[in-house]
């Protein structure tokens, strides 16, 4: 079951509903989280988002987030361990790096964002976007997706 609450409306109003809703997890906005937690038997999980205005250049995306390679296996799996990413990360990863489906930002040889895609004939579902906590609100994670979403148009998906 999801729920989805836009800036502007009080979140006390949901409090009593989110506390009775079945799942163990509770995925929101994190201007909004913080003001209805704490919920019990609830883990949350925080995220930012923005629009992704699909129609801008190549140009304007950082040099620093690139499409991961083979070589970049190892960084990815200890980059998402413990993260709560719901895939079997070891099993995929090299897939959807060899489709090019993995964009990645580094601080010199370290990993520090990440957006990775997965497609079928019919949808393209893009997730795993985590940044490390450290270098967040520098609108990597908002790179990274918007360089996959353009990777993605190119080849028709």
């Amino acid at each position: 079951m999801g729920l989805t609450m836009k800036e502007g409306i009080d979140p006390n109003v949901f409090k009593e509903k989110l506390s009775s809703l079945p799942s163990t997890f509770l995925y929101g906005k994190k201007s909004i989280l913080t003001k209805v937690l704490p919920l019990p038997n609830r883990k949350e999980h925080s995220y930012c988002y923005g629009k992704l205005p699909i129609g801008k250049l190549p140009d304007d995306i950082p040099q620093n987030v690139v499409q991961a390679t083979k070589y970049d296996i190892d960084s990815l799996l200890t980059f998402y361990d413990g993260k709560n990413i719901q895939l079997e990360m070891e099993e995929l990863l090299p897939s959807l790096i060899e489709k090019g489906l993995v964009f990645i930002v580094k601080d010199g040889q370290h990993l520090i964002s990440s957006a990775l895609a997965h497609t079928t004939e019919n949808f393209c579902l893009i997730g795993a976007v985590y940044t490390n906590p450290n270098y967040q609100d520098q609108r990597l994670a908002y790179y990274s997706v918007l360089a996959l979403t353009q990777h993605l148009h190119r080849h028709g998906a």
